[in-house]
Parts: C-alpha cells; sequence; structure tokens
C-alpha cells in the first residue's frame, strides 16, 4: 500500500499529538501502566513515530533534489542534442564526397533516434574525430576546431555523469519511499495497538478519550 504524503502528514501530526497529550495525562498514564504501557513503551511508539515523520521529510528533500537535477538534466540534453547534431551534419557536408572519413567518424549511417544509443554515437564521434589520425588531419583542413570538439566532448561527458546522478537519486528516492512507507505501517499498527487499549480502559467513559485527540463513535 501506497500512502500519500498528505495522508502521512496528518497521521503522524495526530499521532504524535495523542502520545503528547497521553504523556502529559497523568491519570490516563496510571490506567495505562496496568496494561503494560510504561515509560519505556510509550518511548518506543514515539520513535516510530519520529521515524516515520524523519524518512518522510528525506524523501520529501530527495524528491526536491531529483526534480532539480531533472530539470538541469533536460536543458542539458537539448543542449548536447543541438551542438551534436549540428556538428554532425557539418561533418556529412564537408565529406560527404569522403566515405572513408564519414566511415572513419561513424557518419556512415543514420544519426540514432533513441537518446542512449544518440549518446554512445556523438560520443564516440568526438573521439573519433579528437583522436583519429586522418579524420583529425582533414578536420583541420576544413578549420574545424579542436577546442570547439574538446567542449562539446567535455558536455557530453558532463551530461552521461549527470544522467548517472539522476539514476542513483531515482533509486535513492524509491528507497526513501519503501522505508518510509515501513515505518508508516509500524507506527499505525503501534498506534492502533495503543488506541485499543484506551478504548478498552475507557470504556464506560469514551468521551474523556478526546482530550488525547481520540474520537469514540457514539454505540
Amino acid at each position: 500500500m501506497t500512502f500519500s504524503n498528505k495522508a502521512n502528514s496528518s497521521f503522524l501530526s495526530q499521532s504524535n499529538a495523542t502520545l503528547v497529550n497521553v504523556n502529559n495525562d497523568t491519570p490516563m498514564l496510571t490506567r495505562l501502566q496496568t496494561r503494560s504501557y510504561g515509560t519505556a513503551r510509550l518511548q518506543a511508539g514515539a520513535d516510530k513515530i519520529a521515524l516515520a515523520q524523519s524518512l518522510a521529510r528525506q524523501h520529501v528533500e530527495k524528491r526536491q533534489e531529483k526534480l532539480a537535477t531533472y530539470v538541469k538534466l533536460q536543458a542539458k540534453k537539448q543542449e548536447v542534442h543541438d551542438r551534436c547534431v549540428s556538428f554532425s551534419r557539418s561533418l556529412r557536408h564537408h565529406f560527404k564526397n569522403e566515405p572513408d572519413i564519414l566511415k572513419e567518424l561513424g557518419l556512415d549511417n543514420r544519426i540514432e533516434r533513441r537518446n542512449a544509443d544518440f549518446i554512445e554515437q556523438m560520443y564516440h564521434l568526438y573521439n573519433r574525430a579528437l583522436t583519429g589520425e586522418a579524420a583529425k588531419a582533414r578536420l583541420t583542413t576544413e578549420g574545424i576546431e579542436e577546442t570547439m570538439m574538446q567542449s562539446d566532448h567535455a558536455l557530453i561527458e558532463e551530461y552521461v555523469r549527470d544522467r548517472q546522478d539522476y539514476v542513483r537519486q531515482s533509486g535513492d528516492c524509491q528507497k526513501l519511499v519503501e522505508l518510509r512507507e515501513k515505518a508508516i505501517r509500524d507506527a499505525k499498527a503501534w498506534m492502533a495497538g495503543l488506541k485499543t487499549t484506551l478504548k478498552g480502559l475507557y470504556r464506560d467513559n469514551p468521551q474523556a478519550l478526546e482530550s488525547v485527540g481520540i474520537m469514540v463513535r457514539n454505540a
């Protein structure tokens, strides 16, 4: 079961308030002790709620970090695409009558459409352009600057690193969701046990539980 952020916040806030109120109600604490709800057990419940709240906050922060990375990644992806497509088209124009050069550069086939394949194709294109003897010599002859190619190559490497960061952040977010939801389930189970115990203790006066935030339906 996946809990919504709103439901998380509401449940955790209400549960925390209930525990604070219970701990401030000496007669209620005395009654709870007869059902094995002493200080240590109540603190264990508070710890469960605190853990769930902490994980919920961490998830929100990590999700915001992931979103910011995604926005930057998309902008960089577009920049990489524009620069690489422009460069590859320029090379195809310059060397349209030199199939051996185009083959060395990996431009004897169509430009890949799938992003991962496109990035790999362009990465190898710049590698060949910067290191292949024949291609590098012809590029120099055509006045294509090495510094420009190095800049584009560095941009591709930067994009790949950012993409890896985004994948890592996505994984971290998913792990936090799983940890948060387990913590919520544990806190819900613990609070359900406490409420059941209190309703049993105050069976003859259920309205007394309203003071600690527990609503009891009228029979």
